[in-house]
């Protein structure tokens, strides 16, 4: 695979542009342009126990026995206070090992907008966690973004902040996802390039590539093989589809796909063939907004691994 070389920067001022226009941030609302289909770490604690969790058979964290209630909300990483939301199910059980979302907000966004927004916490109900992060304002005028950079301060809050989650809950070691939008999009699809040993599959809207800011050193080639859902607007005028497409093809080659695929559900999602991963296409009518379909999607997506 050839290393990437799509300025950071640019595409920094291309999110920023489109939190200014009420495309990126809080105000970001799902697209109704397209039909509702019906139904639906960090680093692994090496210390921790192994336990067998309600279901059977899976490897629970450090957390596991522990009162969610006791969790704190923010972290200290390089200096910096990060912040996060966390949804826990309302018959939540600490002796249950229960699978972990990580979920990622656009750029100028927050956390607590997208848990509001995105339908992630319906969506996954009584069988998940999912944790919304903060991002860090980095540019003038406060506007809140990851950091994509695998050595960078974006990956250390993550890190930090699986382990974190772990150590306070009772989360399937196993099973942990990453999903956003836009910016969080693109962050989603650094994880499952250079955290493929951690995440268990990625689900990305209106993402792409992951690139350099010069004049720092390129970033790695994605070389990651997870399973991976893509889903974008085919007319988004904010991240092109074809940044979408790009990514997609990356994942294509490093799982190993044929170029061929069949339709899936929810559609127009489509599978491709005899990869090592399973690897999805939502290419949808709609702009820069996730469709309707993202939350049961990306769920139904997780699930099945």
């Amino acid at each position: 695979m050839r290393p990437v070389v799509r300025s950071t920067l640019g595409l920094f001022s291309v999110l920023l542009i489109a939190a200014a226009c009420g495309g990126d941030g809080d105000e970001g609302t799902p697209s109704t342009e397209a039909g509702v289909p019906e139904g639906g770490a960090g680093q692994a604690d090496a210390t921790a126990d192994a336990r067998a969790d309600a279901g059977g058979g899976v490897a629970g964290s450090a957390g596991c026995g522990m009162e969610p209630s006791g969790l704190a909300r923010t972290l200290q990483v390089n200096g910096a206070t990060r912040t996060f939301e966390v949804y826990t199910p309302a018959d939540y059980d600490n002796t249950r090992s229960y699978p972990l979302v990580v979920a990622l907000h656009g750029g100028g966004g927050t956390g607590a907008g997208f848990q509001r927004d995105s339908g992630l916490d319906s969506a996954v109900g009584s069988d998940a966690i999912v944790v919304y992060p903060d991002g860090l304002p980095e540019f003038a005028g406060g506007s809140t973004v990851f950091i994509l950079d695998p050595v960078g301060e974006g990956f250390a809050f993550i890190d930090a902040l699986l382990t974190h989650l772990q150590d306070g809950l009772c989360v399937d070691r196993s099973r942990i996802f990453a999903t956003g939008w836009s910016m969080g999009g693109f962050m989603t699809n650094s994880l499952g390039c250079y955290r493929s040993d951690v995440f268990a599959g990625i689900a990305s809207v209106s993402g792409g590539v992951p690139g350099d800011k010069p004049p720092a050193p390129p970033y790695p080639t994605c070389e990651g093989q997870v399973p991976a859902m893509f889903i974008h607007g085919t007319s988004d005028r904010i991240i092109p589809v074809s940044f979408g497409e790009e990514m997609r093809d990356i994942f294509v080659a490093n799982n190993g796909c044929a170029s061929t695929s069949a339709g899936v559900e929810p559609p127009p999602c489509v599978a491709y063939d005899a990869c090592t991963q399973p690897t999805l296409w939502c290419g949808y009518d709609g702009g820069h907004a996730w469709p309707e379909f993202y939350a049961t999607a990306a769920w139904r997506f997780f699930s099945s691994l």
